[in-house]
């Protein structure tokens, strides 16, 4: 019994912080940032990421600092061809971004972690390499659009994350999110 509360309390709690980072524009993430810790440094798979001054994440989440380049690749889903992370796991773009400065900070970044790159990124199986850079803070960046994971894609091929809020989206092979 305790363990079917102690999940529903986590189910709560994630929705609730989803919902803060989904919808309505800057200033729910402005919120978020000033009243949500924010940690310095992440230590993820033995790899230390620092992101703008602040990076947190939730187990099972990636946030990641992967080697000497951060691969993207594509993929077959549900939603058909997508852009994924070298795990194969899903890779979004949140609409509601312009330009390569995340809004996407406190509570946010913990649910829809970035995905970093120590080096140059790399273009794996059906990603245009011209496509690809990097943003200033380190995140990768596919046609304009920096890329996030989310938090309750736990497999490869997950994309729990579609439509989330109305701004999180897919990324086609083109770079374009797919809705």
């Amino acid at each position: 019994m305790k363990r079917f509360f102690g999940s529903l309390a986590a189910v709560l709690t994630l929705a609730l912080v989803a919902a803060a980072c989904g919808g309505g524009g800057g200033s729910s993430n402005a919120k978020s940032a000033t009243t949500t810790t924010k940690a310095q440094a992440t230590t993820t798979s033995g790899a230390t990421t620092t992101t703008s001054g602040a990076t947190t994440t939730t187990s099972g989440a990636t946030t990641t600092t992967a080697g000497a380049g951060t691969t993207v690749k594509t993929a077959n889903s549900n939603l058909g061809t997508i852009v994924v992370n070298a795990d194969g796991k899903t890779l979004y773009a949140n609409s509601s971004e312009q330009g390569t400065t995340s809004a996407c900070t406190g509570a946010c970044a913990s649910i829809w972690p970035a995905l970093m790159a120590a080096g140059t990124p790399t273009g794996g199986a059906g990603i245009d390499a011209s496509k690809l850079s990097k943003a200033p803070s380190g995140q990768v960046v596919y046609n304009g659009h920096l890329l996030y994971m989310f938090s309750s894609d736990t497999a490869a091929g997950d994309t729990k994350g579609q439509g989330v809020g109305g701004i999180w989206h897919v990324v086609a092979p083109t770079g374009d999110p797919i809705s």
